[in-house]
């Protein structure tokens, strides 16, 4: 987020729009650019096209003239370029300046050249060398030296906002001089990390030469892709971006093919006199900018984007629906594949076995383009679902199931063959569930595949859960809570002892919030012991237990040699029975903080659950510190936003008022026509106090023990996610979908 305070023309000082505070943010971010004179004009059409069924208030609207007078009085400062100035003068309602009596005088050409950079290992200062280049002659004085921005704003990462070419193009003008400390030493003062994580992180580097040490810090779980990646954007003063409604040039993306776009993951955004602007990664090596001179010949310039953000602009301005060229392939020739054997082989026909189907050339081909898109996609799961006739492919992205293609039935078993291949299972097996697990590598990517498949009455039900190895574990401070929720919640993992569950449906990112309270204790190094089926993750420094039931190990037999080792911290991947429960419950008694999870609806009739599985209400008082129930939400995608058709009945229920505005994604070729762009966690903090504590062992009802609960400042999931459809971040609608009755 840019601080509006850093323009040469402070922000207005507003009032009525604190009503609607996604406006007032996009206002603030876009204040002193061209974007902002633009998005007041969109603003200004909303108001008056919908006329009172979904406009703003009449004060609202005044108050965005005005601050719009303002930016418009103060052009000259706000450091636009001459094109920017003509297409500002060039709209409605905005007089140009008075003609000068004299030219001003032109400021001289910079000097030819451009800093070519590579990043050795320690991410030490870039080499120099010069090159043709850009020569901006800005009309009245040289662009400003880029000042790389802190790592974080208020909480969010400082990446700047582009919205047009011209913004690109100033902001990579810009020359600043590299920064001599390292990377370790940035992420340590801005409290990301601490002086241990580093130490270890280190540690770690001098045994993994190849591996940088940015990717060593997200692998620990101690910071995100994003932090590194503007923290190399400081130490080589190259600009961090976040690229908003900006469409890379059409000549730009003509240099580099599509195929080399997606393999080496850069994108091509401007071509300027000459020299070629282009978007990576942070954790990407500058090889690849080498690389890519030898195919467009011709000098390059980089921004640094966050990774994510880079492969659905990769998608999006290659024409491309994410995931949807590896998903053509299923529209393919049944001729190819051999049917595999038959009810008639008893005619003495040769036909090909399942291990020979696995192996042919489709087959591989098929499952490869399946298994590539939907990673591509940013799906969670993969399903095969066989029907009468057909099989058909489906992916969940942002918790919604997308249809993605239907091919013959036909080749369902040669498909089911190769999936079982690689999941190392019985390939003649088909009458029993089998489970297995694949380990692929796409654009320099781990990812883990955990197989299901079930027989059903018609045909083999396959169904794939997609791990990112790379990803990481999230911050804490990143799953979404709220700044007192987040305080309580660092409160409870801190604890020396106690029991502190996580709750919710199948889903919910019940295992993500666990990991990131282990990366968060983990910095106090303390023996922590996990019991998990099966291990998603593997945490540097965590001793993980994979529990297997066949020859008897199950979690309670696990968690009774667990306390012979000493553990300060003990997580159990999921209580599914009585003596796991109590063990548990005995085991936070005696100087342990376990955590785990549960299947329950809130955090309040997770109380009841444990009551029915058999634990003493007293136990249960004694042992219980805390329960957080969580779902997850899909977020408005940012680049079609548009207000919100809203039924009575859901205001109603929600106690929404009739004149309340909320925003909905239309969906655009950034979301895959879905509207929706990625999740976010909505939480219920239940924290045990002592009044709950004895209300608990007095058997209190469900309805007496909420109240307590709401008494002692326990906020309701539904009044959180409320609060992220009124900032504009989530539809009402789906509020309405995860409330809790």
């Amino acid at each position: 987020m840019i601080d509006p305070a850093s323009r040469h023309v402070p922000f207005p000082t507003v009032t009525h729009l604190r009503g609607v505070p996604h406006v007032l943010n996009r206002l603030k971010r876009l204040w002193g650019t061209l974007g902002f004179l633009e998005y007041v004009q969109e603003l200004t059409v909303v108001e008056r096209d919908r006329d009172g069924r979904a406009g703003f208030p009449p004060a609202v609207v005044a108050e965005i003239q005005r601050i719009r007078d303002v930016m418009i009085e103060n052009l000259g400062d706000m450091g636009l370029n001459a094109a920017e100035l003509d297409r500002a003068y060039a709209m409605p309602g905005v007089a140009p300046p008075p003609a000068p009596t004299a030219a001003p005088t032109p400021a001289p050409a910079p000097e030819e050249g451009t800093i070519e950079f590579d990043w050795p290992e320690d991410v030490a200062t870039p080499q120099k060398s010069v090159t043709p280049s850009l020569k901006t002659v800005p009309p009245k004085a040289a662009p400003p030296a880029y000042r790389p921005p802190r790592l974080k704003i208020d909480g969010e990462l400082a990446a700047t906002p582009v919205s047009t070419t011209a913004e690109l193009i100033r902001l990579t003008s810009s020359r600043s001089e590299p920064s001599k400390r390292r990377i370790g030493e940035m992420l340590v003062d801005e409290g990301i990390i601490n002086s241990r994580q580093l130490d270890k992180a280190l540690e770690r580097k001098a045994k993994e030469r190849n591996k940088r040490l940015g990717e060593i810090f997200v692998q620990m779980g101690v910071a995100t892709e994003e932090e590194i990646t503007i923290a190399v954007a400081r130490k080589l003063a190259i600009p961090f971006i976040t690229l908003k409604e900006m469409q890379a040039n059409r000549e730009a993306l003509a240099l580099i093919p599509q195929e080399i776009a997606e393999q080496q993951q850069v994108l091509p955004l401007a071509l300027h006199e000459g020299v070629l602007i282009v978007a990576v990664a942070g954790l990407r090596h500058t090889s690849i900018v080498n690389d890519l001179r030898f195919v467009v010949r011709r000098p390059i310039k980089v921004v640094l984007i966050a990774g994510n953000e880079l492969k659905s602009a990769i998608a999006a301005h290659y024409q491309l629906p994410e995931g949807a060229a590896d998903v053509e392939v299923l529209e393919f020739d049944t001729s190819e594949f051999d049917s595999g054997p038959t009810e008639d082989s008893r005619s003495g026909n040769h036909h090909p076995s399942d291990a020979d189907l696995a192996q042919q050339t489709p087959v591989v081909r098929l499952v490869d383009k399946i298994f590539h898109g939907a990673i591509r996609s940013r799906a969670s799961d993969i399903h095969i679902r066989p029907e009468e006739n057909t099989f058909e492919v489906i992916y969940r992205i942002d918790g919604a199931l997308i249809h993605q293609s239907s091919a013959p039935k036909s080749a369902l078993r040669a498909l089911a063959s190769r999936i079982k291949v690689l999941g190392k299972m019985d390939i003649a097996e088909r009458r029993l569930p089998q489970d297995g697990r694949i380990r692929i590598s796409l654009d320099q990517m781990t990812v883990d595949l955990r197989v299901s498949i079930m027989p059903s009455i018609k045909g083999e039900s396959i169904v794939v859960r997609i791990v990112d190895q790379n990803a990481g574990i999230r911050p804490i401070s990143s799953l979404g809570f709220s700044d007192d929720e987040l305080e309580s919640f660092n409160h409870l993992i801190h604890s020396s002892q106690g029991m502190l569950l996580v709750t919710g449906p199948t889903g919910s990112g019940k295992s993500s919030t666990l990991y990131a309270s282990l990366a968060e204790i983990a910095k106090r190094e303390p023996n922590i012991i996990t019991v998990e089926d099966p291990v998603e993750q593997n945490v540097p420094g965590i001793t993980q237990i994979q529990i297997n039931t066949v020859p008897g190990y199950d979690a309670a037999r696990a968690l009774r040699n667990i306390l012979r080792h000493d553990p300060d911290v003990i997580m159990i991947g999921e209580v599914r029975d009585q003596e796991t429960l109590r063990l548990a419950a005995e085991s936070s008694l005696t100087g342990h903080l376990v955590l785990s999870t549960l299947h329950t609806n809130d955090a309040v009739g997770t109380i009841s659950r444990l009551v029915d599985m058999g634990t003493p209400p007293y136990l249960i008082a004694s042992a219980l510190i805390g329960v957080l129930s969580q779902r997850l939400v899909r977020l408005n995608c940012p680049h079609c936003l548009e207000p919100e058709e809203i039924s009575p009945a859901i205001r109603r229920s929600l106690k929404v008022g009739d004149d309340e505005v909320f925003q909905r994604g239309r969906g655009c070729k950034y979301c895959n026509q879905l509207g929706f762009k990625g999740r976010h966690g909505v939480y219920e903090l239940l924290t045990v106090d002592p009044k709950l504590r004895d209300l608990i062992s007095r058997k209190a009802s469900a309805e007496q023990l909420r109240q307590a609960a709401l008494l002692s400042g326990m906020r309701p999931l539904t009044e959180n996610a409320l609060r992220l459809a009124r900032e504009g971040r989530i539809p009402l609608a789906e509020v309405y979908r995860v409330r809790l009755e």
